[in-house]
């Protein structure tokens, strides 16, 4: 009987960075299925450059979350600590969660993020303690976690984003095609943090940027 090849899920939100991780896993000889989350209120930016990307990820499986979860910066009337922009409470323990749900029922062994260093200087859910943490659970979650669990990988987890942007073009990743602005708008706004990271990267990177920005609202 042949064996089945080894499989993937890779989270991908249409980032530059879970992009570049796409690549990542496609250069492994591994056969792919991208896991996309669809959360309320979601940019449509998101939506577009996951499907501008389905040259690097043929095979896509969309999640749609309920209404109740929150999808930009957590805001609390009385906050134990400034939370950065950006955070969702416990965002990648309900995403990782349901990748490795995905992971048992496609028998992959990979499951395949694409966090940064600064990723993980920022939030709580992104370090290394956090993921290990995870995988042990996982590996006594599922009935297969005691023989084969599956792994979660990182490869961009040393990277700054300046180098996750010059790795992207050594492996011609379309990366005009990806959406980091957080505003819901036909082009990227220029201006959000998200936004601005992006144009910082792209600069420090030495390389062109190919994004789109609002006009008149290109950060300086």
């Amino acid at each position: 009987m042949a064996v089945p090849p080894a499989r993937a899920i890779v989270l991908l939100s249409g980032g530059l960075d879970s992009a570049v991780a796409l690549a990542w896993a496609r250069r492994q000889d591994r056969a792919v299925l991208a896991l996309t989350f669809e959360p309320p209120r979601r940019p449509r930016g998101e939506r577009r450059a996951v499907d501008g990307l389905l040259a690097w990820a043929p095979e896509v499986r969309s999640i749609r979350l309920p209404v109740g979860f929150v999808t930009d910066a957590f805001v609390s009337k009385s906050p134990p600590v400034a939370a950065p922009e950006g955070y969702v409470p416990a965002r990648n323990l309900v995403y990782y969660s349901l990748a490795l749900h995905v992971a048992e029922s496609q028998e992959a062994g990979w499951v395949v993020g694409g966090h940064t260093a600064e990723d993980a200087e920022t939030f709580p859910d992104v370090s290394s303690r956090f993921f290990a943490s995870l995988s042990a659970l996982a590996a006594e979650s599922t009935l297969v976690g005691a023989r084969t669990p599956a792994s979660i990988v990182q490869p961009l987890q040393a990277m700054r984003k300046h180098e996750v942007v010059r790795q992207g073009v050594a492996w011609d990743v379309p990366l005009g095609r990806t959406w980091t602005c957080i505003v819901d708008g036909p082009v990227h706004c220029g201006r959000c943090g998200g936004c601005r990271d992006r144009q910082a990267a792209f600069a420090k990177a030495d390389v062109p940027d190919p994004t789109s920005y609002a006009a008149g609202d290109r950060f300086k």
